[in-house]
């Protein structure tokens, strides 16, 4: 595996400081909606921060996504993204100035408002979606994702569908009697 030479260049360490402070919350979100995949995630970026030869900004990573696409003042055409697996989350998080617009998953008849400070959980390969317009402002997305070769490559377990079994742990003991 190569590091990615945009995180090369130098203005990447002012951006990954810039970012690190949201990409907590962005692994806090993340951690809640896909534990599993989050720690398999979380292993391989720590692996690939421990190699000797990852460059320093490797080091710098601020989350357990194995990519951020940095989408601005474009429309995102209805679209799969092609790289992650059907059963795992993409992040997408809302930024900038603009007043109004929504993210359309069209497969299932579904339209959110999609203002900054909005973040989308979405399995980007399954469906797809799009942003079609903007009103207002400047508009930024940070798409969050996960490469399926990274946790190949570095040997991770391939982490399936997020079930209910995940999250008893933090249940009630009322509410598991209740859903039985």
């Amino acid at each position: 595996m190569k590091t990615s030479s945009l995180l090369k260049k130098e203005d990447a360490t002012a951006w990954l400081a810039g970012i690190t402070e949201t990409e907590h919350d962005v692994d806090t979100i993340f951690s809640l909606i896909a534990p599993q995949l989050y720690q398999s995630a979380s292993t391989a970026i720590q692996l690939l921060k421990d190699r000797e030869q990852a460059h320093a900004n490797v080091g710098s990573w601020p989350c357990a996504f194995s990519g951020i696409g940095v989408i601005v003042n474009r429309k995102s055409l209805e679209h799969r993204d092609p790289g992650g697996c059907y059963e795992w989350y993409d992040l997408l998080v809302a930024a900038g100035s603009y007043k109004e617009a929504y993210f359309e998953v069209r497969d299932i008849g579904a339209y959110f408002e999609y203002t900054p400070g909005t973040a989308i959980a979405i399995c980007g390969k399954l469906f797809n979606h799009a942003v079609n317009h903007w009103e207002g402002g400047e508009r930024i997305c940070y798409a969050h994702f996960m490469r399926n070769n990274v946790l190949n490559r570095l040997q991770l377990e391939k982490v399936s569908w997020v079930n209910e079994r995940h999250y008893t742990k933090w249940m009630s003991d009322r509410y598991l009697e209740r859903r039985m």
